[in-house]
């Protein structure tokens, strides 16, 4: 039986772009994947194995306030569920403002405002 990562990137490898991105996102922040909270309403595996993400019953339950958890796991599934459903219309941008939202993503979580150290 394939581990529940494992199914979900098959899942996911036949979708677009945001999907995979938000199921990617998802297994590697590796917290929502263990909580019973979220798998049991809003994942589903079938008796073959394959296993999908309902995204419009996570939205629903993240709008209702159902999941106690901290705020920073909520934005990840907020910004996971916005990828999915392509909130952002990120699959229609050109390859040049492509670049300027990962530019503007980078700025708004202060990723330029980090140290690099070069001197090590």
């Amino acid at each position: 039986m394939k581990s529940l990562p494992d199914a979900l990137t098959e899942w996911a490898a036949s979708l677009d772009d945001g999907n995979r991105a938000a199921v990617r996102l998802l297994i590697e922040h590796d917290f929502w994947l263990h909580r019973k909270d979220f798998l049991e309403p809003c994942v589903h595996v079938d008796r073959h194995g394959m296993a999908w993400v309902s995204w419009p019953t996570a939205g629903e339950l993240l709008e209702r306030a159902e999941f106690d958890v901290p705020d920073s796991a909520l934005a990840l599934l907020d910004f996971a569920i916005c990828l999915a459903e392509d909130a952002f219309r990120l699959s229609r941008l050109e390859p040049a403002n492509r670049a300027l939202v990962v530019g503007a993503v980078i700025v708004a979580v202060g990723g330029d405002r980090l140290a690099v150290r070069t001197d090590e």
